[in-house]
């Protein structure tokens, strides 16, 4: 059925995910799918609350409410987002979805607080209710609408990849189980006299506050930084590796500007006997195919390796021998021989350090360079230590 509502709102055809056009023209469109629904939801259940005096169903009303708003800021978050760059935002307007979303959890929060705390007073001082099968009826619509519309999220949210209205989904089923559970309490009541409105509500305001700390969660994540779709990482490499010029790259850094807006860097190794305009072609149309086919603005650093020097490459393996030996988890890369002072012959490398290393970075050089003064006494050594960001 969503697919449907889609095909038929993009005249026959199906919106693209990584289509700036089509995410904001989507997002616009669930979100006002969202205020519909929930605010028709809401005067469902404020017509109940208030006839039924109900502290659980008005606490649901209001819940209803704020998805309504929070539907309502997820079209403005998509409509700011799909903004091209600027001169004061060269990398595009794309992350305010996730402060969209980080709005919507804050909004969340404080209905939670709200309902928790009316809850709380009902709790203390109950109040009769009144109760009929008109009330349960209408809570039971609710909770299938609900259902429905939390799926319609969900399916919307992977097609395009939102984290806005992934979190918009989940709210949408947590809303179900807590009107479940004021069904439930409203039927206790209806069949057996016990009035449990207060502790509902309770349950209620529990369930709002756990889904706003959930929408929280996954909205400060990416704002935060995290380690890049792994999915991602791999069609890179796997990019990389089937360029035979390529001997070997590190150094892989992907940024996120906003869903489907990823900037990286790379350290490509390349054969030091191509000439720069040579050297410089490979990297370019690297850099073109992954932008091609993964959408990501890639830049490429080149670093020569020098194939037939017998000498760096005796030296390279037995620094990579001493790193080993320290710990398994160290990397070397771009190893190279420089002329230093005097007759002597410099070894310029870098170090891959895991991360959580309990060995702190001058701890380590140290135990290298004790290594390193043993075996190799005629040359010096700079050591670069690099920490990985995925």
């Amino acid at each position: 059925m969503t697919d449907m509502l889609l095909y038929r709102c993009f005249g026959g055809r199906m919106p693209k995910g990584d289509n700036p056009d089509d995410r904001k023209k989507v997002g616009q469109f669930t979100g006002s799918v969202g205020i519909v629904v929930n605010f028709l939801l809401f005067a469902l259940k404020l017509s109940l609350g208030l006839i039924t005096e109900s502290v659980a169903i008005i606490a649901d009303a209001i819940n209803n409410l704020s998805d309504a708003g929070v539907s309502l800021v997820t079209i403005l978050g998509f409509r700011f987002a799909a903004k091209p760059a600027d001169d004061e935002h060269p990398y595009g307007h794309g992350r305010i979805e996730y402060l969209t979303g980080l709005f919507l959890a804050a909004i969340i929060i404080v209905v939670g607080f709200k309902t928790a705390e009316e809850s709380y007073h009902r709790i203390v001082s109950p109040v009769d209710i009144n109760v009929d099968i008109v009330v349960i009826g209408g809570l039971a619509v609710s909770i299938l609408a609900k259902l429905w519309l939390g799926y319609f999220y969900k399916t919307i949210g992977n097609r395009i990849d939102s984290v806005a209205i992934r979190a918009a989904a989940t709210d949408s089923f947590s809303d179900c189980i807590s009107t479940s559970g004021v069904l439930l309490s409203i039927i206790v009541f209806y069949c057996g006299g016990y009035n449990i409105d207060g502790y509902a509500g309770m349950v209620v305001a529990l369930f709002i506050l756990l889904t706003g700390y959930h929408a929280a969660d996954d909205t400060l994540k990416p704002l935060l930084g995290t380690n890049p779709d792994e999915e991602l990482t791999d069609r890179i490499d796997e990019i990389v590796k089937q360029n035979n010029d390529i001997l070997g790259y590190h150094d892989l850094v992907i940024h996120s500007y906003g869903p489907n807006h990823s900037f990286a860097t790379l350290h490509a190794e390349i054969s030091a006997d191509y000439d720069m305009v040579t050297a410089h072609d490979i990297v370019d149309a690297l850099e073109k195919r992954i932008n091609e086919e993964l959408g990501v603005e890639v830049i490429i650093h080149m670093d020569p390796v020098d194939l037939d020097n017998t000498e760096e490459k005796i030296c390279q393996r037995a620094v990579n021998e001493i790193i080993r030996n320290i710990d398994s988890r160290l990397s070397l890369h771009d190893f190279r021989l420089t002329e230093s002072e005097g007759e002597q012959k410099k070894m310029c490398f870098e170090i891959m350090v895991p991360h959580g290393y309990k060995i702190n970075d001058e701890r380590l050089k140290g135990m290298i360079f004790e290594e390193l003064l043993n075996r190799f006494s005629p040359y010096t050594a700079s050591i670069h230590l690099d920490h990985p960001y995925q």
